[in-house]
This record gives structure tokens, sequence and C-alpha cells, in this order.
């Protein structure tokens, strides 16, 4: 559980659930729409839009960050106004914090190390040994300096200069569990890239990877033995569709 604990993010794990949330808004508009129901087309736009500024903020501010803001609303509506002073003061302060650290990466650009992994990529982590599967990146690590040092960040040989890969791990290495679903947040040089065949055919059975989100982010496997994102995936993250097969004998006689 401490092992969990320590690569788990609750930060990338909320952006994946409302993610997941709008593509089943998306499936429930088009369908509205198709069948010319307007009233509840509008509404599910609503829906989707309060998600979208969910995951905006997200984007914004860190974690830490949004839980202050919560305090501080609390703090207002309860008339606690002395509080909430020192609350938007603890904000302003974290906001430079944030902002001192996005200029010092932005002025070492030129180290930083170059993303090797791809989205659907199987990847296995270098110490722990857990099976996962890629399905975003940071191009530098979006948590705080708690959670840094939980996961022992000053350790790193390239710190926050490489990308930080979102990943899904696989529930037979990670078991379920309500307080650190099995999805991860890790440097690129702590990852292994396995080659393809691989022992986890021969070691897991047939079914290379297992997590319930599998099928709502991947559309299968192809010939190389990673995952083939969605549509949704892809355009989130900008990339084209990357998935091997064997090539068709009957095109080249």
């Amino acid at each position: 559980m401490e092992e969990e604990c320590k690569h788990h993010s609750a930060l990338t794990f909320q952006e994946l659930v409302l993610f997941i949330f709008q593509q089943e808004f998306d499936t429930q508009l088009q369908r509205a729409l198709n069948y010319e129901d307007y009233d509840q087309a509008n509404d599910i736009r609503q829906r989707r839009q309060t998600v979208d500024e969910a995951i905006e903020k997200l984007q914004v501010f860190p974690s830490q960050d949004v839980q202050l803001r919560v305090q501080l609303q609390r703090a207002i509506e309860e008339q606690r106004y002395d509080d909430a002073a020192a609350l938007r003061d603890t904000i302003g302060a974290l906001q430079q914090k944030m902002r001192d650290a996005a200029l010092q990466r932005s002025n070492s650009m030129q180290a930083q190390q170059p993303r090797r992994l791809k989205l659907g990529q199987r990847v296995e982590h270098a110490t722990s040994g857990y099976r996962a599967v890629v399905y975003g990146w940071d191009d530098g690590c979006c948590e705080d300096d708690d959670w840094k040092a939980a996961a022992d960040f000053n350790n790193l040989q390239f710190g926050d200069l490489q990308p930080f890969y979102h990943l899904l791990v696989d529930v037979r290495d990670w078991p379920l569990n309500s307080s650190t679903p099995p999805v991860a947040y890790v440097p690129q040089e702590r990852l292994l890239a396995p080659q393809w065949p691989s022992t986890w055919e021969s070691e897991k059975g047939a079914d290379l990877f297992d997590h319930p989100m599998k099928t709502v982010l991947f559309l299968g496997e192809d010939d190389n033995g990673d995952l083939i994102p969605t549509r949704a995936l892809r355009d989130k993250h900008g990339q084209a569709r990357q998935d091997i097969f064997p090539p068709d004998e009957n095109l080249n006689p």
C-alpha cells in the first residue's frame, strides 16, 4: 500500500475521471441529436460545460490550490473573515511559487528530456515492476512539494526536466482500492518499455493487460501488443494513430 501511494496522483486521477465523463456526455449528446431531442441535448451540453470548467481549473491550479479555494469559499460563507484573509494570502503565495517554478522550467528547457513513450504503450516500472499502459503525460511534474517528497523526487536524475506519464496499472499488480485506484503518475526515467513479444503473455495468460478503464480509453491491441487509444484520447493529446499491424500479404504479391 505504501508503494502504491508513492506512485498515485489524486490530481491526475481526478482529471481522468472528468475526461471519461466528457466522453460519456459526448455520446449522450450525439444520441439526443440523432433522436432530435433538443431539450435533452441542451441539458447535456450544460453538464458537459460544467465538466470542461472543472478540468480547466485542475489544469490551471494544482490540487493544493483547489483545496485552499474550497476552504476559502467555506470561510466566506461562514463569515470567518480572518480565516478567509489568511487563506487568500496562502493562495497568493502558492500562485507566486507556481509562477516562479514555471519560469525556472521555461529557462531550462534546453535540458528537457524528449518524450519517448506514446499513448497506449505498454510499460513496466523500473523498480516496482508493475505493468502499465500510457494514457497521457505532462511535460514536467504537475504535483506539489508534498507529493514530490513522498515520491523520492529529489533522487531523480532529470528531476522536473522530463515527461511525467499518466498510467493505467494492471489490477493484477496493483489491486483495486478505493483510496489508491490503479492509476499511477511516473517520471520517464523510471519506466521501461518491454520488447514484443515480452514475458507478459507467458507469465499472466492471454490477457496482456487488465484494468476496468481499459475499454473506455482504448479500442484494442495492435500487432505490437500496445493498446490503440480512442479518437477522443488521441485528440486530447494531439496524436495521430500509431498502431502497428502486419502488412496485408494480398496487397504485396
